[in-house]
């Protein structure tokens, strides 16, 4: 016997789940995106009324009202992902696992490794390939992280000199 494959959610469904999730640290949100939206709008009903021909016609008016809503729509999605981002990068903060989601929006280029060494007390040592070498972020007390991430450059530079193994420590605390 299987299980059930898990049901797809449809474009409304994440969009209105987004909301709910960003709504509760950007009260602003909703107003945020419907001003992107009007604006966006006025903006199409000003580039489609200037374009030829000039003079008002059935044909013109679709125009206008489809680009309107083309360029309102297109500036209210942009307004929404960027403050949704936002607002999901100020839930995480200061939690365990939060160096990896933030990592998780590099683009090509880049490989991400998770956990590639851990402490007792759940601090973690993450691991980044890209351009400028290897990138090892910890996650943790940065106290007990500075033996863990010396460990894990040691190995690194074990297996090839040649390439540069950057540390970081992601974090409010000093340094």
């Amino acid at each position: 016997m299987s299980t059930p494959a898990p049901q797809k959610t449809g474009r409304i469904q994440q969009f209105t789940q987004a909301y709910r999730y960003a709504s509760q640290t950007d009260k602003w949100l909703g107003l945020w995106t419907a001003g992107a939206f009007v604006v966006g709008a006025a903006l199409g009903v000003l580039a489609f009324w200037l374009l030829p021909p000039r003079d008002l016609n059935v044909f013109k008016i679709i125009v206008i009202v489809l680009g309107a809503f083309a360029i309102g729509g297109l500036a209210a999605i942009v307004v929404f992902s960027r403050r949704a981002e936002k607002a999901a990068f100020q839930q995480m903060e200061g939690k365990p696992g939060s160096a990896i989601a933030a990592l998780s929006v590099l683009k090509r280029g880049w490989r991400t490794d998770q956990m590639v060494a851990v402490n007792k007390n759940s601090d973690l040592v993450h691991r980044v390939i890209g351009p400028p070498g290897i990138v090892l972020i910890g996650e943790g007390n940065p106290h007990r992280l500075r033996p863990l991430l010396t460990q894990e450059r040691r190995k690194h530079e074990r297996v090839d000199s040649e390439v540069p193994v950057h540390e970081i420590v992601v974090g409010n605390d000093e340094g």
